[in-house]
């Protein structure tokens, strides 16, 4: 019997990065949209918006005070390659049965 936790479901950098490029494809968005959508700290957030912004995958407008994020041309075509990419990892399984774990349960599961 072995229970899997939150701890060891983490996610790697790229697969944020990836997830972060996906919410911005979908449209403009403010960076409280993408901390939520993305699950992760919002120090974490801002490190990773500043390096796909230094990296010209995401463009920062100012609208009304608020900072607001899209994806650029791109920031687009690699995503487009990242989607495409086989993303099986040595623990492809374990993380299989982490996301499985974590869609039907709040704590942990029995595997």
């Amino acid at each position: 019997m072995h229970l899997l936790s939150y701890a060891e479901c983490r996610k790697s950098k790229l697969e944020i990065y990836i997830d972060i490029l996906r919410v911005a494809a979908r449209g403009t968005c403010k960076p409280t949209m993408m901390l939520y959508t993305v699950n992760i700290s919002r120090a974490l957030l801002s490190k990773m918006l500043e390096n796909l912004e230094g990296w010209g995958l995401l463009e920062q407008k100012k609208t009304k005070g608020h900072s607001m994020f899209l994806i650029t041309e791109k920031g687009k075509r690699v995503l487009n390659k990242l989607d495409t990419l086989p993303m099986k990892t040595e623990n492809y399984e374990q993380e299989k049965r982490c996301h499985m774990a974590l869609s039907t349960s709040s704590n942990a599961i029995e595997i």
